[in-house]
């Protein structure tokens, strides 16, 4: 399985964790006593971070580690702050970022990407709207040739690396001397996802009418086509502008790849816009079909095993189509250090998730806390966020 960085993330869904109370009164006697349900395997806590006010965007699997990168006190005396681990021989300690990257408070683009079948790591940034590429090459960041400042990367090897350039959207493939443009004419590229090297998708927009339409694009190893999506239009006529783009894709198998995006529109004025419509699309073998919206979420991800983790991280879709619950991490100590009745409230909110190939572990980043929302409520405590690394293993249910 190759797997995919996934970048910069505009948005994340939450899963809301239940607490159980206990009943200490004598049981009736005319109760009739039932067996009791098995208890679903849970997502565990493999990292929390010591800082309240941090978050992980990025994973990444190599063929022996893993790693997460994220930002700790983005609000703080020093805005933007690295927090970067690495799991090694069973432990999780922190690496050092490259000079140029650590401590920038204005970086942008940044695209953290893992070879499958190497310990090498990729990592692309702009800093001060300077491009910069870095690899670390299992001991140390080297800078690496080929900077850019992409919207999403996909790396397949050292010299098989397809990026979205942010200037213009537009595909381009490394193959490890030069980028060259892979020529996908009128298509606007917002990411990637690949089963193999010779089985690749990009989602992202087109011009139809004038009209931004959703789009997609596959790779078979020697050439790009274009695989139709339908258009989408809203039935009011008095829409001064409308758009509509793919912007996640999750590609599972040859016939099994999630589509998602979103379909806006303007009529001038604020409160006569129309609602905006999710979109979910399945890619079956022959055709793009209509998906539930509920599975609408950008931390929808491949589980290593030919299924899919759906959106609120707390089912598993099998590869035979199979609803499976997972229960939700353990509750984590808040600002005071202590776990207290406040912290019940807290909830985890993913960004980011991969499978490793090798232990069949799903690993999944973000942070757990109380949304500035909740925090506005005595009884739900203050706003915080605590960075996390959770992890679970299909192979368990």
């Amino acid at each position: 399985m190759f797997l995919r960085a996934v970048g910069v993330v505009a948005g994340c869904l939450c899963m809301a964790l239940a607490v159980v109370g206990c009943d200490d009164a004598a049981p009736r006697q005319s109760a009739s006593v039932s067996p009791e349900k098995p208890v679903p395997p849970k997502w565990e806590v493999a990292y929390s971070s010591k800082s309240v006010d941090s978050s992980f965007f990025s994973v990444a699997v190599t063929a022996n580690e893993v790693w997460a990168l994220g930002v700790q006190d983005p609000s703080g005396a020093r805005p933007g702050r690295e927090l970067l681990m690495r799991l090694r021989d069973g432990k999780w300690e922190p690496v050092a970022l490259p000079p140029a990257y650590a401590g920038a408070t204005d970086l942008s683009n940044v695209q953290f990407a893992a070879a499958p079948d190497s310990n090498d790591v990729w990592l692309y940034a702009a800093v001060k709207s300077k491009p910069y590429a870095w690899r670390w090459d299992g001991s140390r960041w080297l800078a690496a040739p080929g900077a850019i400042s992409p919207l999403a990367v996909l790396v397949l090897a050292p010299d098989d690396i397809w990026a979205v350039d942010s200037f213009g959207a537009v595909v381009r493939h490394w193959n490890g001397r030069r980028w060259n443009d892979a020529g996908l004419k009128n298509f606007q590229a917002t990411t990637f996802s690949a089963v193999a090297p010779d089985d690749i998708w990009a989602v992202g927009a087109t011009v139809t009418a004038s009209v931004l339409q959703p789009a997609a694009r596959h790779f078979d190893g020697r050439t790009w086509r274009t695989v139709p999506v339908r258009p989408y239009h809203f039935k009011t006529k008095s829409l001064e502008s409308e758009s509509t783009s793919l912007t996640k894709v999750v590609a599972v198998g040859p016939d099994d790849v999630w589509a998602l995006g979103s379909h806006t529109g303007s009529a001038g004025i604020a409160e006569d816009n129309p609602p905006e419509e999710k979109i979910v699309l399945h890619w079956t073998g022959d055709r793009w079909e209509e998906a539930p919206k509920s599975l609408h979420s950008w931390t929808l991800g491949v589980d290593g095993e030919g299924g899919v983790i759906l959106p609120d991280i707390s089912t598993q879709r099998t590869a035979g189509g199979q609803l499976r619950r997972i229960g939700p991490p353990q509750l984590l100590p808040g600002p005071t250090g202590k776990l207290t009745p406040a912290d019940r409230a807290q909830k985890p909110s993913v960004s980011a998730l991969s499978p490793d190939p090798r232990t069949k572990t799903i690993w999944a980043v973000g942070y757990v806390g109380i949304s500035a929302y909740d925090a506005t409520s005595p009884s739900k405590g203050p706003f915080y966020q605590r960075a996390v690394i959770l992890r679970f293993n299909p192979g368990k249910l």
